[in-house]
């Protein structure tokens, strides 16, 4: 019985540990440009090191936001979501369930405001124009 205990002890631990580590690099894979899936660089996304992201849609800037993304644990499972919140009024926000980020693809779900329940799910591919 001790030996489960102990067993058991050690196999939580170490997943915990590895599902941390998973999410260590949500900063640093998110930086860049993202065009969004079937759009043919029409909608774009720009986020850079220092917090802003900005909203490219047919060639020009339409909207400029802070970025932060945000990790929680519900339930024993952790999820990491993508706030934007407009630098000219940081009222307006947009959150995001990042439901997939790598350095090639990113997909997040629309989070609706007073937990109506989530929206549109959104792709984009990393693309390697200027940042």
């Amino acid at each position: 019985m001790f030996r489960a205990v102990v067993l058991f002890w050690f196999l939580s631990f170490f997943c915990r540990a590895q599902q941390t580590a998973q999410h260590g690099n949500d900063f640093e894979e998110i930086i860049g440009t993202w065009i969004a899936e079937g759009s043919a660089n029409v909608s774009r996304w720009v986020f850079n090191s220092i917090g802003t992201m900005q909203d490219y849609s047919k060639g020009g800037v339409t909207k400029t936001y802070h970025w932060e993304i945000i990790t929680a644990v519900v339930g024993g499972f952790k999820s990491s979501y993508l706030e934007l919140k407009l630098v000219t009024d940081t009222s307006t926000e947009r959150n995001y369930e990042i439901s997939l980020l790598t350095e090639e693809k990113m997909t997040l779900i629309y989070q609706r405001l007073n937990n109506q329940g989530i929206g549109k799910s959104f792709t984009f591919l990393q693309t390697k124009l200027a940042r």
